[in-house]
């Protein structure tokens, strides 16, 4: 760990306006980063040589070129994990500056704390969502990858139950400020939601607007759990969030297949305007629709409506629609909709006209149903 022109300008930045005196910045080799004299940056701090080799905490200089290129002052080492890193030199009379000294000192050392687990978080979070990409691809198995002792590095059973979740966070901003301000909430709740897994022995990546979870555990409670994480979320941040959990898989191969279930759930229900969770259900005739391509869908509208007008398709969709969620009965046709069951009849067969499908007939009902959908 070391201290760079970047981060050297930084705590230059918090410490200015606090320090009343002159101060400057080095590295672990005595190379001034930060320095009022711009001809002085680049060069070595001839002082910091001693304090290296003696490994000092303090070195006062007490008169100007005591040391090589130094003005009357001190110079303090910053420290990390008990090793020098850099050093601060602060210019002035040593007993008037040394508790400022001291204060820039302990400010900087906890700076560099505070970068060095950013960037710790950062590394950790890249290796996780690497892991996760490999998971839900299928491509763990490729190269040196071993997927069954990275889980296990994870705490988790390779040889157990998987189940794959997938949230995905709700934009609702108007304007380019609402939008900033969602933008940062997002980012907040989304490492809240990775904390929260984590610490729940779950895996779990994000990104930029969801996240993808890996868990052993059982739907059921994998439910149970995002729920709570889910109120939080709208209650603390108000920000909307919608998720889908997989099927339970025997074991990390099932994965990719677990992520795709998730993945089209999410689809379907995002294009429902559906909140919440839910669970991936293939049973669900909706969801299955949703999944043909574009172009089949299109090409069986197109094939049982071609010789019916706009008007006429609005008309036929509402009727097939009502009819289907009265199962089928006219009796509960014509009460829940106040229709004649001459009426009815009469739709019925202009649809069959139109169509060529009769929806009497469960399987053409069906063939509407889907091309209506």
């Amino acid at each position: 760990m070391f201290i760079d022109k970047k981060l050297a300008e930084e705590i230059e930045r918090e410490v200015q306006g606090i320090i009343p005196f002159y101060f400057n910045i080095m590295d672990d080799t005595g190379t001034i980063l930060t320095c009022s004299d711009a001809s002085r940056i680049g060069t070595k701090h001839a002082g910091t040589f001693l304090m290296v080799d003696q490994n000092l905490n303090e070195l006062i200089v007490e008169r100007e070129n005591m040391y090589e290129g130094c003005t009357m002052g001190m110079i303090f080492s910053i420290r990390f994990s008990s090793k020098i890193v850099g050093f601060i030199g602060v210019r002035g009379v040593p007993a008037e500056i040394v508790g400022y000294g001291r204060i820039i000192q302990k400010m900087t050392e906890l700076l560099v704390h505070e970068k060095f687990e950013a960037f710790r978080q950062e590394i950790d979070d890249h290796a996780r969502e690497l892991l996760v990409h490999q998971l839900v691809t299928g491509t763990s198995s490729d190269h040196m990858f071993d997927a069954k002792k990275e889980l296990a590095k994870k705490g988790m059973d390779s040889n157990g139950k998987f189940t794959v979740a997938v949230l995905r966070f709700l934009s609702h901003y108007f304007t380019e400020n609402d939008k900033e301000i969602d933008e940062t909430k997002r980012k907040i709740a989304r490492r809240y939601v990775v904390n929260y897994l984590l610490s729940n022995g779950m895996l779990v990546s994000d990104n930029k607007d969801q996240c993808v979870v890996i868990s052993n555990h059982s739907r059921s409670f994998l439910l149970q759990r995002l729920r709570e994480l889910l109120q939080h979320i709208e209650i603390q941040y108000q920000m909307r969030v919608i998720g889908a959990i997989s099927n339970e898989m025997e074991n990390y191969t099932g994965i990719p297949e677990g992520f795709s279930q998730a993945v089209a759930t999410i689809r379907f229900i995002k294009s429902r305007g559906i909140e919440g969770l839910h669970y991936y259900d293939p049973t669900n005739l909706d969801f299955i629709v949703k999944q043909l391509p574009e172009m089949h869908k299109e090409t069986l509208y197109q094939q049982m409506f071609s010789e019916c007008t706009e008007e006429e398709i609005q008309e036929f969709r509402s009727f097939i629609v009502a009819y289907v969620a009265c199962n089928g009965s006219l009796k509960v046709l014509s009460e829940r909709y106040y229709l004649h069951k001459n009426t009815i009849q009469y739709k019925i067969k202009r649809i069959h006209k139109k169509t060529g499908k009769d929806i009497r007939r469960h399987d053409e009902l069906m063939i509407l149903y889907i091309a209506i959908l």
